[in-house]
C-alpha cells in the first residue's frame, strides 16, 4: 500500500467571486519559502472567473486542492476547509490578501519551538496608498487582555495548531457570522497560549466589498454576543448595552477619552459623563483585575 504523505501545513482559503485579487493571493502562498503545505481553496459558489483561475493553479501545482460547493456563506466554507485539512497546523488566508514569502517558515518555527501555544498571528501592512503598519499584541497576556473586548488577531494572519481544534471540537459557528473568528479565538484560548509575531507577515487589503464595511451593524451585534459570552465565562457580567457603550462609544453621548489597562494595553472608549453610567466603571474595574491576573500568571510575557 502506498504511504500517504500528509503536509505540515494546511492553508484554508474561502473564496466567493474573488477574480480581481485571487491570482495574486494564491501566488503569494505557492511562492512560500516553506513548501510543505496544501492549499485548500473552498470555492463557495462563485459565478465569476474564480473557478477558472483556481483550475489554472491546480493544473500546475499538486498542492492546490480545489473544493467547489453551492454558495453557503463564509462560515460553511471555513468549516469545510477545517474538515479537509490534514496538516499539523492550519493557516488562514483570504483571497484578496498577500502573504510575505517567509510567513509559513516563521510561524511553523514558532509553533514547533513553543508547544504550549495554539494560535500564532502576526503584524500586517495595509495594502494601498497608505501602506500603514499595524502592530498586534505580543505574548499571551497582551493577547488575552485584548480578547476581553475584541479580536487579538488579524484573521488571515493566523496559524492554528490542529490538535487544539480537535481537542475542543472547535469550529466556526454560524450564529457568530461576521465575528466568527473572534468567537473561535475565545474558545481556543482555553486550549493554550496565544501570540503574534512582531513582523508584518501579510499585506491586508481594505475595500468596500468586505464584510466589515457592508455588514457593520450585524457584525457589531454578533461581536458583542461573542465578547459577552467570553466575559461571562471569566466572571464579568455585562449587558449588551454596556458592551456597545464600551466598544463603540461614538454611538452614545459620552465625552472623549482613552483608558489604559494592565501593562500598557489600550482600550479606547468614551469617558462617561453621567452618574447612571457608573456601571461602566465597574466593568472596567473588573477587566483590570482580569488583565492584572493574566499578566502575573502568563508564561508568555516577554516574548517578542
Amino acid at each position: 500500500m502506498e504511504k500517504v504523505i500528509t503536509p505540515v501545513v494546511s492553508v484554508v482559503m474561502p473564496v466567493y467571486n474573488g477574480e480581481e485579487y485571487l491570482r495574486e493571493a494564491m501566488a503569494s502562498i505557492l511562492n512560500q519559502t516553506f513548501e510543505d503545505f496544501e492549499l485548500i481553496v473552498i470555492n463557495d459558489g462563485s459565478t465569476d472567473s474564480t473557478t477558472d483561475i483556481v483550475y489554472e493553479f491546480e493544473k500546475n501545482d499538486s498542492r492546490v486542492v480545489h473544493i467547489r460547493q453551492e454558495n453557503a456563506g463564509i462560515v460553511s466554507a471555513l468549516n469545510r476547509g477545517l474538515e479537509l485539512a490534514r496538516g499539523d497546523y492550519i493557516a488562514r488566508m483570504d483571497a484578496d490578501d498577500i502573504c510575505h514569502p517567509e510567513r509559513f517558515a516563521v510561524q511553523v518555527e514558532f509553533l514547533r519551538n513553543n508547544r504550549d501555544y495554539v494560535v500564532c498571528g502576526s503584524d500586517y501592512e495595509l495594502l494601498g496608498a497608505s501602506g500603514e503598519y499595524v502592530r498586534t499584541p505580543r505574548g499571551d497576556a497582551a493577547c488575552r487582555a485584548k480578547l476581553l473586548y475584541e479580536s487579538c488577531f488579524a484573521h488571515p494572519t493566523v496559524m492554528i495548531r490542529s490538535s487544539a481544534l480537535r481537542d475542543l471540537a472547535a469550529r466556526y459557528e454560524a450564529e457568530f457570522q461576521y465575528a466568527e473568528d473572534y468567537q473561535l479565538w475565545t474558545k481556543l484560548s482555553h486550549a493554550g497560549l496565544l501570540h503574534n509575531i512582531g513582523m508584518a507577515l501579510l499585506k491586508y487589503r481594505v475595500h468596500a466589498a468586505q464584510i466589515s464595511s457592508s455588514k457593520k451593524q450585524i457584525q457589531r451585534e454578533r461581536h458583542a454576543k461573542a465578547a459577552i459570552s467570553h466575559l461571562t465565562e471569566m466572571g464579568v457580567e455585562v449587558t449588551g448595552e454596556q458592551f456597545h457603550t464600551l466598544l463603540w462609544p461614538e454611538l452614545n453621548s459620552f465625552l472623549g477619552g482613552v483608558l489604559y489597562l494592565g501593562k500598557g494595553v489600550k482600550l479606547s472608549c468614551k469617558l462617561v459623563s453621567r452618574a447612571q453610567d457608573a456601571r461602566m466603571y465597574l466593568l472596567m474595574a473588573l477587566a483590570k483585575v482580569l488583565i492584572r491576573n493574566a499578566v502575573k500568571s502568563s508564561i508568555g510575557v516577554g516574548l517578542r
